[in-house]
């Protein structure tokens, strides 16, 4: 059977707190495991504000990174990015979460691991 690199997320982390219109820092990492030797070529992971711990493509895009060099089987990258919270968001709990491989450009051996998001909520106020 074929084989595909299988790239997921490993993390995220953010402020705890943000004022709606304003930048929030989020700390975020990708693997590439479990593919038997297969490389992942460029990506983009999407960012996104959610009301609940499920992110998916429903929720509020904030921003996206481009993964220019792919990753190799085995290996991981850990970054960071400022992404703007939309002014106007009310005040609430949320969470950040991301989606590796968020236009599906990679064929991967599990397209369901791709999303994750921080496991306690962010307090946003206006």
């Amino acid at each position: 059977s074929p084989q595909f690199p299988n790239l997921q997320p490993s993390g995220v982390s953010c402020d705890p707190t943000c004022i709606a219109g304003n930048e929030i820092n989020i700390n975020f990492g990708v693997d590439n495991f479990d593919s038997g030797g297969y490389s992942a070529g460029p990506f983009y992971i999407y960012f996104y504000l959610s009301t609940n711990s499920t992110i998916n493509s429903s929720d509020v895009l904030i921003g996206s990174y481009y993964q220019s060099s792919g990753l190799s089987d085995g290996s991981g990258m850990c970054t960071s990015c400022d992404f703007q919270i939309p002014a106007g968001t009310a005040t609430g709990n949320y969470y950040i979460g991301y989606i590796v491989d968020g236009r599906d450009d990679v064929l991967e051996t599990n397209e369901t691991d791709n999303a994750t998001t921080n496991n306690a909520s962010i307090y946003i106020t206006n």
